[in-house]
């Protein structure tokens, strides 16, 4: 049978192999050689900053999640299952927004103490670039601008677990007892916001602004 001339011989091949692993290894090295160029200042800022975004990022994350949950907990209460399982789903909304309503405050803190911390670090003579330094944000949380994009999310959260207990007053036909219950709960969980967890947010924020200008 007549052999394929078109083929590499084996040679050509290996020689082949092993130009492309050299150049794959060459550009790996090239990779490693300008990250250990990076000041050791830099690299933590960035992996600081990285890290910010990550827990911007993580109160978005699960306010979709929660969304995605909530409009199929009201699709089940909508539907004709039986009534055990649309309270079972409508108690799981209201755990789900509970627990969204609190995640808000619990993640503004480390959100606002790594901001800060990236800042520390390109404040203190690392040679850092201007365009890395975000100094100016910082005047956002010097600013009580009222009511900002977290507070939204709170009012949100609140009145949707309202809703789904006032919701499972109506299915078990104590529309009133439902409705009272549900406003009791948005009114508490909005007092408690306003009246405990912002106070708190602010001192907070004052002490971490102060260290940070004291720094």
């Amino acid at each position: 049978m007549k052999s394929d001339e078109s083929a590499p011989s084996e040679p050509a091949r290996s020689k082949s192999d092993r130009e492309g692993t050299t150049a794959t290894f060459g550009a790996g090295q090239r990779g490693n050689v300008a990250y250990e160029q990076r000041r050791p200042a830099e690299i933590v800022y960035d992996q600081y900053w990285n890290h910010v975004r990550h827990v911007e990022e993580e109160m978005w994350a699960y306010t979709r999640i929660w969304a995605l949950i909530i409009t199929a907990v009201f699709t089940v209460l909508g539907s004709s299952i039986p009534l055990e399982a649309k309270l079972g789903a409508a108690f799981f909304g209201v755990v789900m927004s509970i627990l969204g309503f609190f995640i808000v405050y619990l993640l503004r803190v480390p959100f606002l103490d790594f901001f800060l911390t990236t800042e520390l670090i390109a404040k203190h003579d690392f040679e850092l670039s201007a365009s890395r330094r975000r100094t100016d944000d910082i005047t956002d949380f010097r600013i009580d601008k009222g009511v900002d994009i977290p507070d939204v999310l709170v009012i949100v959260y609140a009145t949707v677990t309202g809703v789904l207990i006032a919701s499972g007053g109506v299915l078990v036909d104590q529309t009133l007892l439902g409705l009272g219950a549900g406003t009791v709960a948005t009114v508490s969980l909005l007092i408690v916001y306003r009246r405990h967890i912002v106070p708190k947010y602010k001192e907070t924020v004052s002490d971490l602004l102060k260290s940070f200008d004291e720094a």
